[in-house]
Formats: C-alpha cells, sequence, structure tokens
C-alpha cells in the first residue's frame, strides 16, 4: 500500500533490503538494514527547502492515534526540476521495538515517510509501509 498525497507530485520509495511478503510489503527484523531509494519527479519546477526522510511508526484504530519518529535525514535541499527524476539512496537501522501489529482495536503501522518542505505551499507528502517483525532464518 503506498500512500501520494501530492497529485502533481510523483514519490517512489523502493525497498532494496527485507523480505518480500504475499500482501505486497516488506518485512524487516529489528536490526537489520532498512535500505532503499527515494525517487521524486515533478510536474513543474519546485524549489524545495528541505526533502525528509523519516523512519516512523503510527498506530491506527480506536482511540487517540500515537506516533514516533525513530530517525530523520534530510536529503535534500534545492530546486526539483520538471519532468526530470531525482533519486536518493537511503538506509536505516531497524529498531527492536514496537513491532507490527494488526488488531482489533489497534494497528501499529511502521513506514518511510517522505515530507517535501516548499515554500507557500502545502508539502507533498508521501509513506511507504513495511513490516517489523522478529523471526527465525527457517521463516524466511
Amino acid at each position: 500500500m503506498m500512500r501520494n498525497l501530492a497529485p502533481d507530485t510523483d514519490i517512489r520509495v523502493e525497498f532494496q533490503t527485507g523480505v518480500p511478503m504475499s500482501d505486497g510489503l516488506r518485512a524487516f527484523a529489528p536490526g537489520e538494514t532498512v535500505a532503499g531509494t527515494l525517487t521524486i519527479r515533478t510536474a513543474k519546477e519546485v524549489k524545495c527547502n528541505h526533502a525528509y526522510l523519516r523512519l516512523a511508526w503510527h498506530t491506527e484504530g480506536r482511540g487517540d492515534r500515537d506516533r514516533a519518529v525513530v530517525q530523520e535525514r534530510d536529503v535534500f535541499q534545492g530546486t526539483l526540476r520538471a519532468g526530470e527524476p531525482t533519486t536518493f539512496p537511503f538506509e536505516f537501522l531497524a529498531p527492536r521495538d514496537p513491532w507490527s501489529y494488526a488488531g482489533v482495536y489497534v494497528n501499529i503501522v511502521w513506514a518511510v515517510e517522505v515530507d517535501l518542505d516548499v515554500p507557500w505551499a502545502v508539502n507533498p507528502r508521501h509513506e511507504q509501509p513495511f513490516v517489523l517483525a522478529a523471526w527465525s532464518a527457517a521463516q524466511r
């Protein structure tokens, strides 16, 4: 599941590590490297004050929504050229917890989040979810 909240900006996060799952997500164990590439393509030239890449989790479901940013990188400042893809490699170290969870009342969702800080406009954002869970080598 990919969520791109900017219709005139194409933001893609592709993982190079992790274990592919049947639902299209990637799975990572605590302590593994979450590595991949971020690609941004805009329909028009855009001044970008900052392009933030974050490793974060949040809760969904009943009750208050909790959220934590575990790691953050500022990967770009400058001008994004119209139609030209701009690509950035990334690496994060998957933390020990909390593990991903899908329950009746609450879910814990991990994601690599992208937030483009652009002046005088709504910031284009994107999140690419993944699963953080411990498993044995036999399950891989």
